[in-house]
């Protein structure tokens, strides 16, 4: 039984959506959903959910990092355990250079202050 994690930008935010379903792709409905993060090291729990009728289970989470996102349910009595883990990329939002000022613009400001100062 397979979870599939999808993650979708949310203006500053990132959205985790898993589904999770059975061997013959039928949604599972009312089972726990544990999101977890993780900067590489360990695996920090952040929500858990339980799936919907379509056997989806949503959250959200704020990251300023790069980072690793997982679904997982445990399992149960009927279902094995199962996850997917996705890596999520963070944008660096660059800023332009300032606007660079010729030399000889410089030189000819310095020019005009060293006549006005007369």
């Amino acid at each position: 039984m397979p979870t599939a994690l999808q993650l979708n930008n949310k203006d500053d935010r990132v959205q985790l959506k898993a589904t999770l379903t059975d061997i013959n792709g039928n949604p599972l409905a009312n089972k726990l959903i544990k999101f977890y993060k993780s900067y590489g090291t360990s695996w920090e729990l952040i929500d858990q959910k339980y799936t919907n009728e379509d056997g989806v289970a949503i959250t959200t989470d704020e990251t300023t990092k790069s980072c690793y996102y997982k679904a997982r349910f445990d399992g149960d009595e009927t279902y094995d355990a199962s996850e997917d883990v996705k890596y999520y990329q963070v944008k660096e939002v660059t800023k332009p250079a300032p606007p660079s000022v010729p030399w000889w613009i410089i030189l000819i400001i310095l020019f005009m202050i060293l006549l006005l100062a007369r």
